[in-house]
């Protein structure tokens, strides 16, 4: 089923575009609020702790240069592909909490990866972002799933 929306044409036509391209176009960053501004930040910092911690873990599992290096390389990878393998959507109203605990496994997952490589203090670091982001996610108002 198509939804269509008109909108105004710069040269003073009508443009016809689907309604599901316009109703989910994501805002600017600048027409955000400064806490959701702050949260995006830190959701940013918080994907790149997890594709770090999973590197740091992977190069430290191998035992020769290659490997090592190897192993860096395919950790984050994974942990990513298996993040962005499952679209929670199709679970209707469980899928919002799907994806929360998706979301906080994989950082419990890196936090763990940080401290088994001899970095405990920054897998606690990784933890509380990701605790921080997500409570803030929802005391904003916000989801982690568009429909």
């Amino acid at each position: 089923m198509s939804h269509t929306r008109t909108l105004p044409a710069r040269t003073g036509t009508t443009d016809t575009r689907l309604a599901s391209n316009v109703r989910h176009a994501p805002r600017p960053l600048a027409e955000l609020s400064t806490p959701l501004q702050l949260n995006v930040a830190l959701r940013a910092l918080m994907e790149l702790g997890i594709v770090l911690a999973l590197a740091v873990w992977g190069y430290h599992a191998g035992a020769a240069p290659a490997t090592r290096v190897l192993l860096a390389g395919l950790a984050p990878l994974l942990g990513f592909g298996l993040w962005g393998a499952v679209d929670f959507r199709w679970a209707g109203r469980l899928g919002e909490p799907l994806r929360l605990l998706q979301e906080l496994l994989l950082t419990a997952l890196a936090a763990a990866a940080l401290a088994a490589a001899g970095h405990p203090v920054w897998g606690w670091g990784l933890a509380a972002a990701s605790a921080l982001h997500h409570a803030m996610l929802y005391a904003l108002g916000q989801r982690l799933l568009r429909h």
